[in-house]
C-alpha cells in the first residue's frame, strides 16, 4: 500500500486527535475532531476564530496532530504547518451536517473558521500484527540481544513530506 494512503487510512480510523500548539513559551494539547484528511494528508478542522488555538497558531504555526487507535495498536504523529482558512467557499465544501451540534448557526456562523495542517513529517507505528507476531518479536529480541523496541520498530515508518 502507498505510504500516504496508509497514513490517511490510519488517521481516518479516528475521529478525534490530539492537537498540539505552541504559544507564550508553552505547549498546549487538546483533543479535537477533524473534518477531513485530504489526498495529501492535510488535516482540516473547524474551530472558533476567537479560540486559543488561533492565537497560538498566529504566534507559531508549527503544530502536531496525533492519533491513536488503541484497539488495533496503530499510532500516527503528524508534524506540520497550520494555516487559518476563513474562505467561505472552502468552509462550505468542508462542512458536514453533524457539525451543527457544535455550530448551531451552521456554516454561516461569524466565528467559524478552518485550520489546515500541512504535514512536513509523519511518523506511524503499526503494531496491528496479531499476538503470535508480537510473541515472536519478544523471542527474537531475547535471542538476538536486541531490545523489543528495536525489533518491533523495524516495522514502523517515518515519512518526510518535504
Amino acid at each position: 500500500m502507498n505510504l500516504k494512503r496508509k497514513v490517511k487510512r490510519l488517521i481516518n480510523k479516528n475521529m478525534v486527535g490530539m492537537f498540539v500548539t505552541q504559544g507564550e513559551g508553552k505547549i498546549y494539547s487538546r483533543p479535537i475532531a477533524y473534518a477531513e484528511v485530504d489526498s495529501e494528508n492535510n488535516v482540516w478542522f473547524f474551530t472558533d476564530i476567537n479560540s486559543n488555538k488561533i492565537a497560538n497558531i498566529s504566534d507559531n504555526n508549527q503544530v502536531n496532530f496525533s492519533f491513536a487507535n488503541h484497539s488495533d495498536n496503530e499510532y500516527v504523529s503528524l508534524t506540520g504547518t497550520a494555516e487559518i482558512i476563513t474562505n467561505p467557499g472552502i468552509i462550505d465544501k468542508k462542512w458536514q451536517f453533524y457539525m451543527k451540534a457544535w455550530w448551531p448557526k451552521g456554516k454561516e456562523g461569524d466565528r467559524l473558521t478552518l485550520i489546515r495542517v500541512e504535514p512536513e513529517l509523519v511518523e506511524y507505528w503499526d503494531g496491528s500484527s496479531n499476538k503470535a507476531v508480537q510473541a515472536y518479536d519478544v523471542v527474537k529480541a531475547l535471542v538476538t540481544g536486541r531490545s523489543y523496541v528495536d525489533v518491533a520498530n523495524s516495522k514502523n515508518e517515518l515519512i518526510s513530506y518535504e
